[in-house]
């Protein structure tokens, strides 16, 4: 059986802006998205769940106005547990 793993995304927006997190496989290129949450806020936090155990990852946050801005955070890289 395989072990499923998440992370949780924070990250800060100056203006009030949409929430979303991508997860990216860093050896297959597979991408995991979240539902793009609606709710205008400046504090972000995502969760992203199914992740495969002993997996290299890069992860970042993605925000969007009303106003058609857009804006990520910066990626960061983990490795799930065995």
């Amino acid at each position: 059986s395989s072990t499923r793993t998440q992370v949780t995304v924070s990250w800060v927006t100056s203006i009030p802006a949409s929430s979303r997190a991508e997860v990216k496989n860093v050896t297959t290129g597979a991408i995991i998205s979240s539902p793009d949450d609606p709710v205008l806020k400046t504090n972000h936090s995502v969760t992203i769940t199914g992740l495969s155990a002993n997996t290299l990852y890069s992860v970042k946050g993605l925000s969007a106005t009303l106003g058609g801005q857009s804006a990520s955070s910066s990626e960061s890289a983990f490795r799930t547990p065995r």
